[in-house]
């Protein structure tokens, strides 16, 4: 039995990821995480119960590289299992495309970094866009299961996947709020900018907060 979905399709890539850093297989990836004390197929099954497969030794993957590495500390750590999330995106894949798994592990990065000083979350202003975020993100992942490809489409200023609602008309509302800039310019000693897209080099700006 194959150790995750769409296995024949992701191994390959997986295969060639690991032996850069002299990686022999799969298991041994496990073996090395174990070795440093860290189950971590167990640890991604504890925190998301429904997780598929893939995810669970995509995890594991990036953690051995991360190991192989040396990486000491945990923004390090978190771009390293960035390039194990990218090597399980299936080749020719919009994740894949658009190095999604390494925009995954750059973001923590970020995140974990000392040089980060906030993560702005809008969700409290906003109660009511939160819950249509939330409800949104269930259809989608509802729908997900389905597809056999990406499917994206735009409709107005706003974007759809698989008929779901994205982001971006939530962003360009947040713009026009009063309260919303006020917060803004409050906590921001510095022009602030309210961006669209998965990475920041290709993000559209929505809009330019000064600084009074």
């Amino acid at each position: 039995m194959a150790l995750f979905e769409s296995y024949e399709r992701r191994i390959d890539k997986i295969t060639e990821v690991l032996k850069s850093y002299g990686i022999n297989s799969i298991e041994e990836a496990e073996k090395i995480t174990k070795d440093a004390g860290l189950d971590v197929y167990d640890q991604v099954k504890k925190i998301q119960p429904i997780c598929f497969e893939n995810a669970c030794w995509a995890y594991t993957v990036g953690a051995a590289i991360a190991i192989k590495k040396g990486c000491r500390k945990a923004a390090d750590a978190a771009a390293a299992i960035g390039e194990g999330l990218q090597a399980f995106c299936i080749p020719g894949s919009v994740a894949d495309q658009r190095k999604v798994g390494l925009g995954h592990g750059n973001l923590g990065k970020m995140l974990l970094e000392e040089e980060t000083d906030c993560f702005w979350d809008y969700s409290g202003l906003f109660p009511s866009y939160d819950r249509e975020r939330k409800d949104a993100e269930a259809e989608l992942r509802r729908r997900i299961v389905r597809m056999q490809s990406g499917e994206l489409s735009r409709i107005g200023i706003g974007m759809t996947a698989c008929g779901a609602p994205a982001l971006k008309p939530i962003l360009k509302e947040l713009a026009a709020s009063r309260e919303f800039l006020r917060n803004i310019r409050h906590y921001c000693g510095c022009p602030a900018y309210i961006l669209y897209g998965a990475y920041l080099d290709e993000a559209e700006l929505l809009y330019q907060i000064e600084i009074e």
